[in-house]
């Protein structure tokens, strides 16, 4: 994998404009880690892990690319961090900068999936987390992060998860 990176002996380090993205990517990597080792962790996991080798595999980055790039970065790290207050593609685009649907492409580009398909990934592993860190009921679990219909938050746990919230708690995977 070092190979497909910039690094050589003569050059071991980054080019500069690529530095906030790597350490945002690396500091992703590390905070799934730290979560554990669920399938849904370990997707984000996997994601964060190719966002990284692709941003080293970037040898001449495009200015513009990267300061797009930066700001869906910085809209991802706002998602994380809204994961128990919701918030609307709208939002998001108006944070990012962009219209609503030169974000979206922005977005699926740098993530390979939508802006809203990740958001709900991350709030469904926040639910993972909470079923498995928490005696919660689940009605209290889907309120949480921000599901005001417990029976929704239900069906797009088992579309997401491949089963019932109730029989992921069962488990105890995490």
């Amino acid at each position: 994998m070092l190979k497909w990176t910039p690094f050589t002996e003569k050059t071991p380090s980054s080019p500069s404009p690529l530095i906030d993205s790597i350490r945002r990517h690396f500091h992703t990597a590390l905070a799934t880690v730290e979560r554990g080792y669920s399938d849904h962790t370990l997707l984000e996991l996997s994601r964060a892990l190719i966002n990284l080798l692709t941003l080293l595999h970037s040898k001449n980055p495009n200015q513009v690319k990267e300061r797009e790039n930066q700001r869906i970065e910085r809209v991802m790290d706002a998602m994380r961090r809204d994961l128990e207050d919701p918030k609307t593609l709208p939002y998001y685009a108006k944070q990012s900068g962009f219209s609503v649907s030169r974000f979206s492409e922005i977005f699926k580009k740098h993530c390979g999936v939508s802006p809203m398909t990740y958001y709900t990934e991350m709030r469904i592993q926040r639910a993972c987390e909470l079923l498995d860190k928490t005696d919660l009921q689940i009605g209290e679990i889907a309120q949480r992060i921000g599901f005001e219909d417990s029976l929704y938050f239900s069906r797009l746990f088992r579309k997401h998860a491949g089963m019932p919230p109730s029989a992921y708690r069962k488990l105890g995977i995490g």
